[in-house]
């Protein structure tokens, strides 16, 4: 079963910092890429751990898009509070589910 978790915030609320955070603490390591990054971590227990910082309209959909293709068990992103990067995140995860 793939586990979706969504970092949900406002503009300039420190989603992706979070993310960037969470990466460090499971990698040891921060993220080679300055700001929004996508990334994959195959941890000994959890399994393959797949993290998508981009959380801004327009621009999430293709990188959550590509985490989600690389069959993790667990992916960590990001959205807005309302609009389009929420509905993203829902149509990518439908799409997911009925794919597997």
């Amino acid at each position: 079963m793939k586990t979706i978790i969504c970092l949900i915030g406002r503009q300039n609320s420190g989603k992706t910092s979070s993310i960037r955070e969470v990466y460090k603490s499971i990698t040891g390591n921060y993220p080679d890429e300055e700001g929004d990054f996508n990334g994959t971590y195959q941890h000994p227990v959890f399994g393959n751990i797949g993290f998508s910082s981009w959380g801004d309209p327009g621009v999430n959909e293709e990188p959550l898009d590509e985490i989600l293709q690389m069959n993790c068990d667990f992916v960590i992103t990001a959205c807005r509070s309302k609009g389009q990067t929420i509905d993203v995140v829902e149509k990518l995860a439908n799409k997911s589910l009925v794919s597997r």
